[in-house]
C-alpha cells in the first residue's frame, strides 16, 4: 500500500506525522485491499476561527474506486479523528454495497 503525506503552510514534526499514518493506515482493518492514501494537511486562513486545521484523504480502493473525505479541526490530530470516523463510515457503506 501506498501512503503519501502532503502539508501546506505548516511544518509537521515527525510524531504528528507518525499519529496521521497510524489512525489514517488504519482503515486497513476495515478493508485491507487499499491500494494507497494520499492525505494533505492544511494550516487555516481564518484568524479569528477556532479551527485551523484542514485534513483531506483519498483512499483508491480496487477497481478504480475512490473514497474521500475531508475534516476541520482546532488541532491536526482532532481533524484526523474526524477525518478517520468519517471514512470508516464511508468503507463499511462501500462493502455494504458489494
Amino acid at each position: 500500500m501506498l501512503f503519501k503525506l502532503q502539508s501546506k503552510g505548516l511544518e509537521l514534526t515527525s510524531k504528528v506525522e507518525g499519529y496521521i499514518e497510524k489512525k489514517i493506515t488504519r482503515l486497513r482493518r476495515y478493508f485491507p485491499r487499499i491500494e494507497s492514501i494520499h492525505v494533505w494537511v492544511q494550516a487555516g486562513k481564518e484568524r479569528h476561527s477556532e479551527k485551523k486545521f484542514q485534513v483531506k484523504a483519498l483512499l483508491h480502493l480496487p477497481g478504480r474506486v475512490y473514497l474521500s473525505g475531508g475534516e476541520v479541526g482546532r488541532n491536526v490530530e482532532e481533524a484526523v479523528d474526524l477525518l478517520s470516523e468519517k471514512l470508516e463510515r464511508q468503507i463499511e457503506k462501500y462493502k455494504n454495497k458489494r
